[in-house]
C-alpha cells in the first residue's frame, strides 16, 4: 500500500485515474474524479508492478487538496 497524489484521468484508459508516489513513479487506479479529486492524497494497494510503474486499487481518501484562500476582486476600468 503507497500513498499517491492524484493527477487526473489516466490518459491511457478513461475509466482509471493516474498519480504519482512519493518516489514518482506512475500509478494507474480503479476511482473517479468525484471521490478523489485531482491534488488530493490517496492509499492505493498495489495490485501489479510494470515497467513504467504499478496498477493497483484505491482504498482510502487520506487529504482532499485545500480550497483556495485568495479571493481577487476586479473593478471596472
Amino acid at each position: 500500500t503507497m500513498e499517491v497524489l492524484v493527477e487526473g484521468v489516466s490518459d491511457k484508459d478513461p475509466s482509471r485515474l493516474s498519480g504519482r508516489t512519493r518516489t514518482n513513479k506512475l500509478v494507474s487506479f480503479t476511482g473517479d474524479m468525484s471521490n478523489f479529486p485531482k491534488g488530493s492524497f490517496v492509499q492505493i494497494e498495489m495490485r501489479e508492478a510494470f515497467l513504467w510503474g504499478f496498477v493497483g486499487e484505491a482504498k482510502q481518501l487520506v487529504s482532499r487538496p485545500a480550497a483556495p484562500k485568495v479571493l481577487l476582486e476586479l473593478q471596472p476600468v
